[in-house]
Formats: structure tokens, sequence, C-alpha cells
């Protein structure tokens, strides 16, 4: 099976003042202003083009350190000899082993001394981007967006957390697994 590739483009904001929001699509050349000069990328060889209908990501902030997100998207990854019902039934089972792996990429650390961290410090707008989500109330939103249910299972996980953590700190460790 070839590899795939996908030219993603993406915008987002502050949402009701309380959350973040993220939309995303397949980048057209329509897209690229021509002033910037920036080329259309290309896919590399032997590489199967993904199709991005669109992607929605509504992030929830429920502590400083703990956000819920929910997200849809539609896409087609142009696997033919694969019915879309098997698709569907496989994409179900394995999003929250991918939401795990992306859990584990995007903690603080990781980000120290990348090129993620030097593109958005040198960026004014990564500036804007950061005044506007300080502003947010955090877990105002939940009772907004989440249903008691997730409510409660995150309560339920930050009591279990606060425990762990005080159990480790008394045997000199300790810290947050979100």
């Amino acid at each position: 099976m070839a590899n795939r590739h996908l030219r993603l483009f993406a915008y987002g904001d502050v949402y009701n003042n309380d959350s973040v929001a993220i939309y995303a699509r397949d980048l057209r050349k329509f897209d690229l202003d021509d002033a910037l000069k920036i080329e259309f990328p290309t896919k590399p060889d032997g590489a199967v083009a993904l199709t991005l209908y669109f992607a929605g990501f509504h992030i929830i902030p429920c502590s400083k350190n703990v956000s819920f997100l929910k997200c849809i998207f539609c896409l087609d990854p142009h696997l033919d000899a694969l019915p879309i019902k098997l698709l569907n039934y496989m994409v179900s089972k394995t999003a929250g082993v991918l939401l795990n792996l992306i859990r584990d990429h995007v903690k603080p650390k990781k980000m120290k001394g990348s090129e993620y961290e030097k593109r958005m410090n040198s960026k004014p707008v990564y500036d804007v981007m950061r005044k506007r989500m300080e502003e947010i109330q955090f877990g105002e939103s939940m009772s907004r967006y989440l249903t008691k249910q997730q409510i409660q299972e995150y309560k339920k996980k930050v009591e279990a957390e606060m425990k762990k953590k005080e159990s480790k700190c008394s045997n000199g460790g300790g810290g947050w697994l979100w």
C-alpha cells in the first residue's frame, strides 16, 4: 500500500470567548497568494493524495492543563480495495489510539526548542493568539458544550489524578498526565 499525502489548509480562532474552533480542508492552488511567492507543494513520488473535504475541531478548555477535543472530518483516503463500511469501522475503533498519539506529541516538553516553537516565537500573529487564549475563562465553557456525562468523567479523572499526584508527591515525584 502506498503512503498517503495531504496538503492541509487550516485556520482557527477563539470561539465565543471561551474555546477554540479550527477548520481545515485540502489546500487548493487558489489559496496561495501570488504575492507571497509560495509554491504549491508537490506530492512525493509513489504517494497517493488524500482528499480532505473538511475537518472541524472544537477545543474546550476545562482547566489550565486539560482540554476536551471534539472533532469531525470527512476524508477520502483513496483505498479503493477497502469497502467504506469496513473503513468506517476501522476508524471508529482506532480514533482513540490516534488521539493518544496526538496527545503524546503535543506536550510542552516536546515543543521546547522545536521548529514549531521557533516559528511561533518569530511571528507576531502567535503573540495575538496567545493574548486571546489568556483571556479564556477555564471551566466556564464546559457546561455550555459538554454533556453532564462528559463533565462527570472529566471530574473523575481530575480526582484520580489528584490522588496519584498526592501519593507521588509524598514519594518525591509527581505531575499531570494530560
